[in-house]
């Protein structure tokens, strides 16, 4: 008596070829380092933001901000994200970062999460703040991250976890929890 065996199947011989062909596919990618959005605050002038502290990244129309008369030029007014009323701010003119005007048609918006507060629950302590550009998402070792001491303005320093070389320039490390502690933002 023979036994015969049935011919391997189409879907098993094909999956076994890209298996062999493209191993990294079928492999676990293992990444380490917390995760940091990068963004330039202006031209030229790069700087990461933990993604924990990141709710979302968007593209929004500059005509869906309401501005609001008698704040501080930093904050172009509010928006509603989500069902909640989130304030607009310019960072680079939040950090003092002199910047040229430029009106946009859309600007690149992170809406990061505050600190909850007992008054304030965690889903609406929210702040949009917008940027030149989102750049993308890159991964650091906490050892990377180095004191921002000497590499920047003693009036930038008090908002940044730190800095990390990278491209031959030294990038900054944002703080969005000592951002939220401005005086334009937390006066009046």
């Amino acid at each position: 008596m023979s036994l015969t065996s049935s011919p391997p199947s189409t879907e098993t011989t094909s999956t076994a070829r890209l298996e062999q062909l493209l191993p990294q596919l079928f492999q676990p990618d293992v990444q380490t380092g917390d995760r940091y959005l990068k963004i330039d605050i202006a031209p030229n002038l790069p700087a990461l933001i933990a993604l924990e502290d990141v709710q979302e990244s968007a593209w929004v129309p500059t005509h869906m901000v309401t501005p609001i008369p008698n704040l501080p030029a930093c904050i172009l007014g509010v928006m509603n994200a989500r069902n909640q009323v989130v304030c607009v701010v310019n960072l680079a003119q939040l950090l003092e970062i002199p910047v040229s005007t430029v009106h946009r048609q859309y600007y690149s918006m992170l809406t990061v999460r505050l600190v909850p507060t007992p008054e304030a629950p965690e889903d609406t302590n929210l702040l949009a703040l917008t940027v030149q550009d989102i750049q993308g998402i890159l991964r650091l070792q906490p050892e990377d991250i180095e004191s921002p001491i000497g590499d920047f303005s003693a009036a930038l320093t008090p908002f940044l976890r730190g800095c990390v070389g990278r491209e031959g320039q030294s990038i900054p490390v944002l703080d969005v929890k000592a951002i939220a502690t401005i005086p334009a933002l937390t006066s009046r």
